[in-house]
């Protein structure tokens, strides 16, 4: 029932259109934080070079205009596919439903989120998924919005916790995630003297 009533929360939400649009030049921003010495676009391009063809899931994808991007750009080199609350366009594949719940497609090459994960929440399960649905040597881009100052309160964005920052901090620690290899990247910020942790992206290449 709590659940239903997220799902509700946010489906209207993104009905108004709120935080629905992107692209592969915003996506490209986003990795750019992350990675230095590659773009998001070279990464796609030596993935199809490497491998003739390849899957792309993006996790809440919105309007799908980071997927429509690729496949404009690549044509049938690139899968498309996507998970969102609210019906897209453009795809070769689409699960519509709340992608906490919903059965992930497989033998992904790359799966990317920059904009949603905090609104789905349970990160735990989300990287679980994430992992499942990798093939061998796929990679995962994952980014976890994690706290701001609201109403001049320190708080946890939408659906994340105290847990799901612990869980993210230490998963290198959990056996179940010792059969990808995985690199974090933490953000913190300071205000009114207190230093929080704004967010946290993982890298994962699934190896086993």
């Amino acid at each position: 029932m709590v659940r239903k009533k997220i799902i509700q929360k946010y489906k209207e939400l993104y009905e108004e259109g709120k935080d629905r649009e992107n692209s592969l030049g915003q996506y490209s921003d986003f990795f750019s934080n992350f990675f230095e010495n590659i773009s998001l676009r070279e990464l796609i391009g030596w993935m199809v070079k490497e491998k003739s063809k390849i899957k792309v899931l993006d996790v809440g994808c919105g309007d799908a205009g980071f997927l429509n991007d690729l496949k404009k750009q690549f044509g049938e080199k690139v899968f498309t596919s996507g998970i969102d609350l609210i019906d897209f366009t453009g795809t070769d594949e689409k699960i519509i439903g709340d992608a906490l719940n919903a059965e992930w497609p497989k033998e992904f090459d790359l799966i990317v989120s920059f904009r949603t994960l905090h609104e789905i929440g349970n990160s735990e399960k989300i990287l679980t998924k994430a992992l499942d649905s990798l093939k061998k040597n796929g990679m995962a881009v994952l980014s976890f919005r994690m706290q701001e100052f609201v109403n001049g309160q320190l708080d946890f964005l939408g659906e994340m916790k105290q847990g799901d920052a612990r869980f993210l901090q230490q998963i290198g620690e959990r056996a179940y995630f010792k059969k990808a290899q995985i690199e974090s990247v933490e953000s913190f910020k300071k205000e009114k003297g207190i230093k929080f942790l704004n967010g946290v992206t993982l890298i994962m290449e699934k190896t086993g």
